[in-house]
Formats: structure tokens, C-alpha cells, sequence
């Protein structure tokens, strides 16, 4: 509900979605030029017909409407349109140093010498994605070049055949989807899909923090905020941990964790955060993605991060398909899986996939784990 009491009139339905971005800025464009509006989360008023919110078999609707009076109509179809026609700004709250994890330094030489050779030649592109190849999957190597002729040494661990898994995350208040996946002969598999809840209580009070502090004291707003944050973080490494336990029962090791953000820009501070309805929605989903980030970094898994407006561009440059063939073969994927396979999952696939560790065979060498977003080809 907008900040402002509403004058009495009809609502008229502006615009209704699921992208969060949109949702944020669209408020604040119409409390920046005062019209009132109404505001409802889609799924904040669902129950589900079990004990479980997120029942296997239950399609929650999940989004946003906002509705306006019909005399402000005109007006905010107006304001709309070009906000539709922008390139959405930076909402994504800036990542803590204790939980930025940056790329691994290429290791030239180690404590443990490396001294099986998997490669040597003169062709200065295989020797470069071979090395970014080490450096992605974090496999100490040694480099040699006697007589302008390029040598690569592995240690005889690294050559030990492994399996390897990442786990997608497309979060929302309170509950985040997960699809753990790994490659076999160099197609994707599903390993785990799951709806994991971040809350303890699963209601509009606890899966919307921001908005429940808003009508608390600022004091105990900023503790309930932080009591919340401190039970998401908890309970998304309780879940990663068990899906780590799942995927060593299939011979697979979970090795890294890839996070959809939203846009917009920076967070500024609480105060000014509660004191905006457009705000408090996107700071509300930004607490569990960062509870998920803290979480992955604890259990030792390497993240990376991808706005959802560039996953499927990214996508596609680095799986090589276009959009149509992309969704097809997502959709194919959780066929049979059944329900739930919505755009959560789908989009949490995604960003697994574009990350998941291919077994290559390389001429000459032994066989090695290698990054799917490496090619010759692509270099």
C-alpha cells in the first residue's frame, strides 16, 4: 500500500509482474510524482493446503500488482511507458568485503610440485585455455618452456576423475528455489530441485522484514531486520549442507553456487530504505540473497553472481544455443521432475548450467576437468 492514505475513487490495475526491478522502480517513480497507488504482493495471502507452504504440488502465484485511481490513470500509463523504455538502474545491494570472494590467483608453481605432464606444444591458444581452464577449476599447475615449447604439469591428485555439481539460486521474501547440476558426457543432469524456506515462520511477517519494521520503533525495527537476516543465513547453510549430503549419495561433489540479483541501485541506509515503499520491496528480497551468499561462502563454495536481466545473454554466448533452443532444453530438463518447474527453476538451472565443470578429452593428455565457459573456439 502506498506510504499516503488513498482518496476515495476506483482502482484500476496499472501493472502487474514478477520482476522485482520494475516493481521497485515503479513505485518510487509514482511517489516521486505523488500518485497514490495500491501495492500487493502476490503469494503474501496464499495458504497452502498441507502443512507445507511450498508443497511439492502446489503452484503459488507469486509477483506484484499496483493499482492506481482511475483518475490518476493517464497519468501513470504515461509514467510507465517510459519507465518501460529505460534501462532499469542498479538496486543490488553492494556485497560485503567478509563476503566477496574474488577469482583464485593462477598458481605458476606450489609447495607440492606438480610433475605429471598433461600437455606441452607450441600453440599459444591451447596453452592460454588450458591455464584459464586450471585456474577456473582450481587445480594447481607448473609451467615449463624450455626451447619456446610450452609444458604444463598437473599433480597426479588432480588427475583423479571427479564429478562436479553447482547449485542455482533464484530467490524471493522468505524462500528461494534450488537445482543442483552437473554434466555427464557434456550434458546437463538435475541432480536436486527444491522450494527452500529462509524464514521459520513462513507468513507475510517474517518473509517481508523491511516491511514489518517499517511500523515497529527504528530501534526495534533494526533488531527484528538483523534477528531475520541471522535466521536466513542459518537456515540457507543448513540447506546447502544437506544438499551437499545429497549430492556425494549421487558421487558428486558441490563445488560452487551461482546467484540471480536483481537490478537497481545501491541500498542507502536504513532510515531512508524504511521511508520508501519502492525501498522496502527490493531491500526485503535482497536480505535473503545476501543470507544465501554468507551461507555458500561458510560451506566453502565458490559464487558468482549474474543479474537476472543478463542470464540469458550470458547464456547463450557461453552454452552456444539461442533463446528458443535454451528454454526448450530447460523445460525438456524438468519434464521429468514434474511440478514445481516454474521460471524459479528454470532460471536457477540456467545459472547452474552456464557454470557446470565439463570432463574433456584433451589430445595428448590425460582427461581433466574443464570449465564449460572456456574454448579455443571462443578465444
Amino acid at each position: 500500500m502506498s506510504s499516503k492514505p488513498l482518496p476515495q475513487g476506483s482502482l484500476v490495475l496499472l501493472w502487474a509482474g514478477e520482476n522485482p526491478a520494475e516493481h521497485a522502480a515503479l513505485l518510487e517513480e509514482l511517489e516521486a510524482v505523488g500518485i497514490p497507488f495500491f501495492d500487493k504482493t502476490l503469494g503474501d495471502d496464499e495458504v497452502a493446503p498441507t502443512a507445507d507452504p511450498l508443497p511439492i504440488d502446489w503452484k503459488p502465484r507469486f509477483g506484484f500488482e499496483v493499482a492506481v485511481l482511475s483518475t490518476d490513470l493517464a497519468a501513470a500509463k504515461e509514467l510507465l511507458e517510459k519507465l518501460l523504455e529505460e534501462e532499469p538502474a542498479d538496486l543490488e545491494i553492494p556485497v560485503r568485503d567478509d563476503a566477496a570472494i574474488g577469482e583464485p590467483p593462477l598458481v605458476v608453481a606450489t609447495e607440492t610440485h606438480p610433475e605429471v605432464e598433461i600437455w606441452n606444444g607450441n600453440d599459444d591458444r591451447i596453452a592460454q585455455f588450458l591455464t584459464a581452464a586450471m585456474q577456473e577449476n582450481e587445480i594447481p599447475i607448473h609451467l615449463e618452456n624450455p626451447g619456446g615449447q610450452t609444458q604444463i604439469f598437473v599433480s597426479a591428485a588432480a588427475l583423479a576423475p571427479s564429478r562436479q555439481a553447482v547449485v542455482g539460486f533464484r530467490a524471493h521474501a522468505g524462500w528461494t528455489a534450488v537445482v543442483a547440476v552437473s554434466l555427464e558426457k557434456g550434458e546437463p543432469v538435475v541432480l536436486v530441485r527444491q522450494r527452500v524456506h529462509l524464514v521459520e515462520t513462513f507468513s507475510y511477517e517474517f518473509r517481508q522484514p523491511y516491511h514489518t519494521a517499517e511500523k515497529m520503533l527504528a530501534g526495534q525495527g533494526r533488531e527484528f531486520i538483523q534477528r531475520i537476516r541471522d535466521e536466513a543465513t542459518r537456515l540457507a547453510y543448513r540447506a546447502i549442507r544437506e544438499l551437499e549430503s545429497k549430492t556425494q549419495e549421487q558421487g558428486v561433489k558441490l563445488t560452487r553456487c551461482g546467484l540471480l540479483l536483481a537490478s537497481g541501485r545501491p541500498l542507502p541506509a536504513l532510515e531512508k530504505i524504511l521511508a520508501s515503499h519502492a525501498l522496502i520491496h527490493t531491500a526485503d528480497g535482497e536480505l535473503f540473497r545476501e543470507a544465501l551468499l554468507h551461507a555458500s561462502n561458510r560451506c566453502g563454495l565458490r559464487d558468482f553472481r549474474i543479474k537476472e536481466k543478463e542470464l540469458l545473454d550470458r547464456a547463450e554466448q557461453v552454452l552456444r544455443l539461442d533463446g528458443n533452443g535454451l528454454m526448450r532444453r530447460v523445460t525438456e530438463l524438468g519434464r521429468p521432475l514434474g511440478s514445481p518447474w516454474s521460471q524459479d527453476e528454470k532460471f536457477a538451472t540456467i545459472a547452474a548450467w552456464t557454470k557446470s565443470p565439463l570432463r574433456l578429452d584433451v589430445p595428448s593428455c590425460p582427461v581433466i576437468l574443464l570449465p564449460l565457459a572456456f574454448s579455443p573456439e571462443a578465444s
